[in-house]
């Protein structure tokens, strides 16, 4: 707002923002700080009779102001006088992580239980060997968005939290494709209501609010001069598991050589993995997801061990 007309309303300069005449200030510094806690346990199994099998699970939260994955660690904090207020879950967390892994080996061919006495088709059909690992992960931490400047020149504010909001969401296909919050919608932001109808600025508002079936508001855009009250990231993304598999036989050639072959099968339920949804309250968007990873790769290969 210029500063004219905030003085012709009696109001300082920097009722807005703490320093009017600058677009956007840079501190750069040692400022920020991140805190991992996890739970952390494996079992592991050596069966008898070519059986192996490794499990782990990790339970764990980092929380911090800037995720420092890169060279550049700047932060473009919102509130420069308030850095706590981006405290946060940070965004590489994984709340769950589950994997488990194993290795047979057929029981057929020479000092197998099957075809053992049978040395042509024995060793066809011996030293084999099926391998699979799993992965269960939980999604990756979400936030919703206002791109809105109601505090700064920076867009990456939240929304302000006015009703009850769901612990998590879950995926659901449909004939539009995928959507993430079951029950949410979005409408016209009540704040159009103060606008003034000069030159239809009302009407041409797209400020949108979020709300559940029965309309009952559960966010809006944050007021002028305010931030959201939401933190950047409140609840998990879509979770994901991942089953890899593959077979592999070996042919003597003679001793301490032999001949290979396997095939690996990634990712072998061909599940898509969903990518986050659109999180911007203002978007006609909100809630959907417009993107998905994962399919299934078959590698066949052969190699001399000598």
């Amino acid at each position: 707002m210029p500063g004219g007309l905030l003085r012709r309303a009696g109001l300082p300069e920097n009722f807005i923002v703490g320093n009017p005449q600058f677009g956007e200030a840079v501190l750069i510094g040692n400022l920020a700080n991140s805190t991992y806690h996890s739970f952390q346990i494996e079992a592991e199994k050596r069966f008898s009779k070519g059986w192996t099998l490794q499990s782990n699970y990790t339970w764990s939260k980092a929380l911090g102001e800037e995720e420092g994955d890169s060279q550049n660690l700047q932060n473009s904090y919102r509130n420069g006088r308030d850095r706590h207020a981006d405290k946060r879950i940070l965004g590489f967390n994984r709340t769950h992580i589950a994997r488990t892994n194993g290795t047979v080996e057929l029981p057929f061919g020479p000092g197998r239980r099957f075809l053992g006495n049978s040395p042509k088709l024995g060793h066809l059909v011996g030293n084999w060997k099926v391998g699979t690992i799993f992965n269960w992960f939980s999604g990756a931490p979400l936030g919703f968005e206002s791109a809105v400047q109601s505090l700064n020149q920076f867009v990456d504010n939240t929304p302000t939290l006015v009703g009850a909001l769901p612990a998590k969401g879950q995926v659901q296909r449909g004939s539009n494709g995928a959507t993430f919050f079951t029950g949410l919608k979005t409408v016209p932001d009540p704040a159009i209501q103060g606008l003034t109808n000069a030159q239809g600025l009302a009407e041409s508002s797209t400020l949108r609010a979020v709300a559940d079936n029965s309309g009952n508001l559960i966010m809006v855009n944050p007021a002028p001069g305010r931030l959201g009250n939401l933190a950047p990231f409140v609840m998990a993304g879509p979770s994901g598991f991942r089953l890899d598999t593959n077979v592999v036989k070996r042919f003597e050639i003679r001793e301490g050589s032999n001949v290979e072959i396997r095939a690996d099968f990634l990712d072998v339920l061909n599940k898509p993995q969903f990518t986050s949804p659109n999180t911007d309250i203002n978007s006609t968007d909100f809630g959907r997801i417009t993107s998905a990873t994962g399919n299934r790769v078959i590698v066949l290969g052969a190699r001399i061990n000598f």
